[in-house]
């Protein structure tokens, strides 16, 4: 089932990677489904999510044109092609 998992905790790298792992294999239940992940240890963020292939939700992670904002994206975006090719 798409969506988003993540874990915020400081320490415990490998312990969280595999948490999140073990959250995502629950969730992906058809073989059309992506999945992906991102880690940032220095903050503690772990994060992954599963989504449609093609999907809006397809890109993850979306950053700024600087990457020091970094957007996880759930669902459908209905906004047209041509703007989000701009962006």
């Amino acid at each position: 089932m798409p969506g988003i998992v993540g874990i915020i905790s400081e320490g415990h790298t490998e312990r969280n990677k595999q948490y999140i792992n073990t959250m995502l294999n629950c969730m992906t239940h058809e073989w059309f489904y992506t999945t992906g992940t991102y880690t940032n240890e220095k903050i503690g963020l772990y994060t992954g999510w599963v989504c449609h292939e093609n999907s809006f939700s397809d890109c993850m992670p979306i950053f700024n044109e600087t990457k020091d904002i970094v957007l996880f994206f759930s669902g459908e975006n209905f906004i047209d092609r041509a703007v989000v090719t701009k962006l």
